[in-house]
């Protein structure tokens, strides 16, 4: 997302601006327009959104699985051939790996991005991302 080649915490602030302010990622990274819904739709639905919180923690942490995207072979590419099974991200995990990365200037729209994820989610998903959101607030 920072265009580093390298995916890790410091591609979490991108990754906000791109799915919370287009405007704004476009400006920060000029020339990489192209390459904003590429990397920014971790869930491969063609749209970079909410829905791709939950892929794009996994991206960042190298997990292929978590309670929400249970490992599926094959679907972590590369990933899955250098790890053994893991034990699923928690929200707890996904929490920490967001609050580590994300900037205080991206707090906010991130914390947003995730009610609204919350929001708009399975039962399941509703209560995974709103425990996320009960973390993040733990860690400030």
């Amino acid at each position: 997302m920072n265009n580093d080649e390298i995916v890790n915490n410091f591609d979490i602030d991108p990754f906000v601006m791109a799915i919370s302010d287009p405007a704004a990622y476009d400006a920060a990274f000029p020339g990489l327009t192209d390459s904003m819904i590429y990397h920014a739709d971790a869930n491969a639905d063609g749209v970079a959104n909410n829905f791709d919180i939950g892929p794009f923690v996994e991206r960042v942490s190298a997990l292929c699985c978590s309670e929400l995207y249970p490992c599926v072979a094959g679907s972590c590419g590369p990933l899955a051939a250098q790890s053994a099974p893991q034990t699923p991200m928690t929200p707890a995990d996904t929490a920490e790996i967001l609050a580590s990365g994300v900037s205080v200037a991206w707090r906010v729209p991130l914390e947003h991005a995730i009610a609204e994820l919350a929001a708009n989610s399975s039962r399941s998903e509703s209560a995974y991302w709103s425990e996320v959101l009960r973390e993040i607030d733990l860690r400030r």
